[in-house]
């Protein structure tokens, strides 16, 4: 019944999509969506449409801001807990780096089960995007989380990232005039004095190949990761899975992956823990 239901919800939501080619209709398709979203989800919301993005509100206060795309809820936002959560599930109190934070599906997910107690670093480089993701953060006042304007990359300076009509495809190897602050993030953790990671996750367009080389120390101190590389772009630059698992094993990880996964992208998930 729940699948059923779920499919439902997919499907209005990407009526709703279609409904916005005419801006008129945003109402209307805010309408349907937080009845579908209420009902599939069994807590009440109210979904609207402002600036090209859909915000859900939560009756517990919980606020989200999201495109169109995907299914949400507050606790499993797109399907966070399959498929970020598959080797470890972050717990109470625990520290997590989520590196290339976007809008914020998974940095709600993750301050609900970091607790009050644990931290939650959100990474975002792009200048717009991190605009959206500073505003979940302070409509929620979330005070276990801290939203960072940086690219985590091999070395701490300025770099350039790409624009692109879906927030997800901007990167540091396409063209681009947005100069940002760059961060390698075993400066990082030195500057904020961080001496344990239990979870990071990464999604960062290819960057990954980067950003590890700048991650020895973190290495040393985190637990658990999950990488999300990029082969499936099709591109030179985005196939990074065979690097990520090689600095990985070096590094005295577990590695894991799941190649025949309905979702193209996750097949080049590598999830990786301490031995």
């Amino acid at each position: 019944m729940m699948n059923r239901l779920r499919l439902a919800s997919q499907a209005a939501i990407r009526g709703a999509k279609r409904f916005l080619c005419n801006q008129r209709m945003a109402l209307p398709a805010g309408v349907v969506l937080s009845a579908v979203v209420s009902v599939t989800s069994r807590k009440r919301c109210r979904v609207r449409h402002r600036d090209g993005y859909w915000e859900y509100h939560w009756h517990e206060g919980t606020s989200f801001i999201h495109d169109p795309k995907v299914f949400v809820t507050p606790e499993n936002p797109t399907g966070v807990a399959e498929l970020y959560f598959w080797e470890y599930e972050p717990k109470a109190d625990d520290v997590v780096l989520d590196v290339g934070a976007g809008l914020g599906a998974e940095l709600l997910a993750l301050r609900m089960k970091v607790g009050p107690h644990g931290r939650v670093f959100g990474f975002e480089a792009h200048p717009a995007t991190f605009a959206r993701l500073s505003e979940l953060c302070l409509m929620n006042r979330w005070s276990n989380v801290e939203a960072i304007h940086a690219a985590v990359v091999d070395q701490t300076k300025p770099v350039l990232i790409s624009d692109n009509d879906d927030y997800q495809l901007s990167n540091v190897f396409s063209s681009g005039d947005n100069i940002v602050e760059g961060i390698a993030l075993d400066d990082f953790v030195v500057q904020r004095g961080i001496s344990h990671i239990d979870y990071i996750y990464m999604n960062i367009e290819g960057a990954e190949r980067l950003a590890i080389q700048g991650m020895d120390r973190v290495a040393q101190i985190t637990d658990h990761m999950c990488i999300s590389c990029h082969d499936f772009l099709g591109t030179e630059w985005g196939r990074t899975s065979e690097v990520v698992r090689a600095w990985l094993k070096a590094r005295e990880f577990r590695v894991l992956e799941r190649p025949n996964h309905p979702i193209p992208p996750v097949r080049f998930f590598v999830y990786a823990s301490k031995l």
